[in-house]
């Protein structure tokens, strides 16, 4: 681990709170992998897996011929099982990005701080928590639903404030969006020049600027209401 710069590691946000000690003793036997926009990385082992650089879109294998978008990955995002079935991941980076790899056995041998390990385990049952609704949405929910919640997620984890004082600052496409629900970018489109009709979200310089998330979670609120 020692190409690895601690202090780095712990400017991420979720190990901020962690000893130098603890985050080293969690990286002690972990190595990077780079990961090249024209070669994407095929994963196919449980392991604990963090992103050190880039961004990058997560494709999940549900079966032998159907992929699907599992997430987009920003700078400090863990993904990953280690009570979970083996996976079957496709790492796709937008532009070239650096990943930090744990494997299963050593992440369990070696962390010494029963939080840290509580906490990483937590991170990566939410994120397939996260998926599980997904795919149950795709069932009970309508597109237009389907898209503001994962615009909510989005928001959530990768929102910032935009510079000039609408709210946040959504850096995705609407293709990207399209694959997360299941569905067509033209759907995507109808749906995004309705919320900028609605004033709950701007176009600014390849950005999506949102009112806030609860400005997207009282549409969803309010359909709810009307059909109930």
């Amino acid at each position: 681990m020692s190409d690895i710069n601690l202090w780095y590691l712990r400017s991420l946000d979720f190990f901020k709170r962690f000893s130098k000690e603890d985050v080293e003793s969690l990286t002690r036997e972990a190595h990077q992998v780079k990961i090249d926009h024209r070669s994407p990385l095929a994963i196919r082992q449980q392991g604990v897996y963090l992103v050190l650089t880039g961004r990058i879109k997560l494709y999940r294998q549900v079966s032998e011929t159907v992929r699907m978008l599992d997430s987009v990955l920003e700078v400090g995002d863990l993904f990953g099982g280690i009570h979970t079935a083996d996976v079957s991941y496709e790492l796709v980076p937008i532009q070239g990005a650096t990943i930090l790899l744990i494997e299963k056995e050593k992440f369990l041998n070696d962390i010494s701080n029963p939080k840290l390990y509580l906490e990483v385990v937590q991170k990566l049952e939410e994120r397939q928590r996260t998926l599980q609704a997904r795919l149950d949405s795709l069932i009970f929910k309508d597109a237009r639903t389907r898209i503001i919640e994962t615009m909510v997620n989005l928001c959530h984890d990768h929102a910032v404030d935009c510079t000039h004082g609408f709210g946040l600052d959504l850096s995705i496409t609407q293709e990207d969006i399209a694959q997360l629900v299941c569905v067509s970018r033209q759907v995507v489109n109808k749906v995004f020049r309705e919320l900028v009709k609605e004033d709950v979200m701007h176009k600014n310089k390849g950005c999506y600027c949102i009112r806030s998330k609860e400005s997207l979670l009282d549409l969803v609120n309010l359909k709810q209401a009307i059909s109930g």
